[in-house]
């Protein structure tokens, strides 16, 4: 890991979330602003939670003079962490077909 991995509250990403934020076009910045305006917090067991924006806590971040691209960005990011070790492990896109927003996703952790 390199200074440019350090997260909010010294969270640091591991190989495989750097591959999958890079191939899902989730940015660096995108990633540090959903740990630290997170409303959504999920057990997902292993010791592992995810984190996300809710559309109120998005709401509030516009009046708050947040850009709209910036609150687009953040729209159903969601950010998988182990807490113990401040690792993010894996990012993805909540989004599903029916719309409807899944922020439990399946394991995606893998080793590499």
């Amino acid at each position: 890991m390199n200074a440019s991995d350090e997260l909010h509250s010294n969270y640091t990403l591991t190989p495989h979330a750097q591959r999958a934020a890079q191939q899902r076009g989730i940015a660096l910045q995108t990633v540090q602003c959903v740990l630290y305006n997170a409303d959504i917090r999920n057990h997902r067991g292993e010791g592992k939670m995810s984190f996300a924006i809710s559309k109120k806590k998005l709401k509030q971040l516009r009046a708050q003079g947040y850009p709209p691209k910036t609150i687009e960005k953040l729209h159903a990011v969601v950010v998988l962490v182990e807490p113990l070790n401040k690792k993010v492990v894996s990012v993805w896109h909540s989004f599903k077909k029916s719309g409807r927003l899944d922020y439990k996703q399946g394991s995606t952790y893998s080793e590499g």
